[in-house]
């Protein structure tokens, strides 16, 4: 007998769909998961005079399932970009004595003219003021020139040059690149290997609720599925980063709607994100296994429970006006994802009395758009 918790979940990026590469798989941290090499069956029509059912005929297959996991920093990644159908940018860390903060402008300046190009939209991590702490933390690129940075969300502090300061940021936005993976169970206990090849991310969903782990799910569509005594990789298995469990409550450091810190009094307890690839099994004649996993439409949808304190997000709901979501996620070494939606329109709208002992919430559903100007749905911004 196998134990369940023997099993190690790994996984690797192919080159070609369906093709394992020759390397080893990757570890991948889960809590769940059930992945499934799927046989589509068909019940036989013949009419017998005895009513018995002449044959089940095997008519098709493919991989499909997926994994839980609590989320923390880099543990993954490459399944993001999976989904996101796009790769992270280079990381553009800078760190330089020459940086001021100039609230004229809310800008940060750079008399060496040493700043990485970067894109409006995109969401900064700024360290070192310590004059004005405020000048830290998450910041949006409003707009570029040589040296200097014009930003959004947090009002700055005008601060001379002096401190050290570091500018970090990887961004990743939603494309149309085909992506796939080799994923595979490794019962340790019984040496035996379920591997799947040709996954696609399908589906995509992060929890942020009050007092809990950050956890979410990765759902995906694959080609073929098959046990075996080894594995698909080559060699043992890479580590999966150690880096700390991220919690909706000390782990959240910035929480944006519509551009700016959640309004005073208005505290969000739950938000839940789902991303859907809309992905489709491609099947064709002499072929048992799928021969392709077709992209869709890529949709993004969300609810956001607050606490209900005034009639502002209510009233976005009532009068489709767009608005913004971003949330700043880090861990105590200050490993950070800032996920952000520039374009959401909220959907429905409801502001709920659960009864006697207890909060009002305005339980609000968003679904993402893309943004007129950047041209995107969804962003995530990684900073180490």
């Amino acid at each position: 007998m196998s134990d369940s918790s023997r099993v190690q979940l790994a996984g690797l990026e192919e080159v070609t769909w369906g093709v394992t590469p020759a390397s080893p798989l990757a570890s991948i941290r889960y809590t769940t998961e059930n992945l499934g090499h799927r046989i589509e069956n068909s019940r036989s029509d013949e009419v017998r005079a005895d009513g018995q059912t002449t044959d089940i005929v095997p008519v098709g297959s493919n991989v499909d399932g997926g994994f839980d996991f609590e989320a923390s920093h880099g543990a993954h990644d490459i399944y993001m970009e999976g989904q996101l159908r796009s790769d992270f940018t280079a990381d553009s860390s800078f760190s330089a004595a020459t940086v001021d903060a100039a609230a004229a402008d809310n800008s940060f300046n750079d008399s060496g003219s040493g700043f990485p190009t970067l894109a409006a939209g995109q969401w900064i991590r700024v360290a070192g003021f310590s004059t004005n702490p405020v000048n830290n933390g998450w910041h949006e690129v409003v707009s570029q020139v040589a040296g200097k940075i014009v930003v959004a969300g947090v009002t700055l502090i005008t601060e001379a040059v002096g401190d050290t300061i570091t500018i970090s940021d990887s961004t990743l936005v939603n494309g149309v690149v085909k992506k796939s993976y080799t994923l595979e169970k490794n019962m340790n206990d019984v040496t035996q290997f379920f591997g799947f090849t040709g996954c696609r991310v399908n589906t995509w969903s992060l929890v942020l609720a009050s007092r809990q782990k950050v956890t979410g799910t990765f759902g995906v569509l694959g080609k073929a599925g098959a046990l075996a005594a080894t594995t698909l990789g080559s060699g043992a298995y890479t580590a999966a980063p150690t880096n700390l469990i991220l919690n909706a409550s000390a782990n959240v450091a910035r929480l944006f709607e519509g551009g700016a810190v959640l309004g005073a009094g208005v505290f969000a307890q739950t938000i839940n994100i789902d991303f859907n690839q809309n992905l489709r099994v491609v099947d064709g004649i002499g072929q048992p296994d799928a021969v392709d996993i077709g992209l869709g439409r890529f949709n993004t949808t969300g609810t956001l429970d607050a606490l209900f304190a005034n009639e502002v997000l209510f009233n976005k709901y009532m009068n489709s006006t767009e608005s913004a979501i971003n949330v700043a996620i880090e861990d105590a070494a200050g490993n950070g994802y800032m996920v952000s939606f520039p374009a959401v329109v909220y959907t429905n709208g409801d502001i709920v009395g659960v009864g006697n002992d207890d909060q009002i919430i305005a339980s609000m559903e968003w679904e993402a758009k893309m943004h007129a100007t950047q041209g995107i749905m969804a962003r995530i911004d990684r900073t180490p």
